[in-house]
């Protein structure tokens, strides 16, 4: 029975997106939250073999750091124009949240043709704004598995 690391930041997020169990959920059904990789296979129906992939592959995905606080972006904002690469704030709120207020140069991922875009942003410093930290960092985690490497989510 190995223990794997529950502490992570937004385990709720990984349960829910990478492993399809919801807190929530399993809470409602009476399966206690999972602690070991063996738990983990029950309640997702995934072999052993396969938690311990996804658990690596998060691991590997939050290797350098995800979020950035608003204090920093001034600084990330000089850096990626240093390396010659474009900044782009990317709001995965919704519309309405959006139109409420958003950062100055932010672009609503509602306004955008994002299968279109996202090829693009492969070598773009890309900072994701959500509704929450832990939307944001999702969103994040979703740019760098699917080929933006330097996505960063915005901690607020």
């Amino acid at each position: 029975m190995t223990v794997f690391l529950q502490n992570m930041k937004y385990w709720e997020v990984v349960l829910r997106e990478v492993f399809l169990a919801p807190p929530a959920m399993l809470a409602e059904a009476g399966i206690p939250m999972p602690l070991t990789i063996d738990d983990l296979a029950k309640c997702s129906g995934l072999t052993t073999d396969e938690v311990s992939r996804h658990l690596q592959r998060v691991d590997t995905l939050q290797a350098s750091p995800v979020e950035v606080d608003m204090t920093d972006l001034d600084g990330l904002r000089k850096e990626c124009h240093a390396a010659g690469r474009n900044l782009i704030l990317l709001d995965v709120r919704t519309p309405r949240e959006f139109s409420e207020g958003h950062l100055t140069g932010a672009v609503s991922l509602h306004n955008i043709d994002f299968p279109q875009i996202l090829p693009a942003m492969a070598d773009a410093c890309v900072i994701t704004i959500g509704r929450d930290n832990a939307h944001a960092w999702s969103t994040a985690m979703y740019l760098r598995d699917h080929g933006v490497p330097a996505a960063r989510s915005l901690s607020r």
